[in-house]
């Protein structure tokens, strides 16, 4: 990405830890990593679609930066 896009890098590296989480599905036997991932997605992905619904409105004009917001999911708070 060109330019100072440190927010909407910022945002794409949390969102790709919180997209990881929510893929993963621990051992139910494994109560310690359940309770992480459990934790990492509420760390990571808190807020998250606000902030994509903002930066959308913010890059409008951009691109570059539209086709990746465009294809993160939604709705996943």
């Amino acid at each position: 990405m060109c330019g100072d896009r440190k927010d909407l890098e910022a945002f794409l590296s949390r969102r790709d830890i919180c997209d990881h989480l929510r893929g993963e599905f621990p051992d139910p036997a494994d109560a310690q990593r359940s309770q992480e991932v459990v934790e990492g997605t509420r760390t990571y992905c808190k807020d998250t679609d606000a902030e994509l619904k903002a930066l959308k409105v913010r890059y409008a004009k951009d691109a570059a930066a539209m086709e990746i917001l465009h294809s993160l999911e939604e709705g996943i708070e």
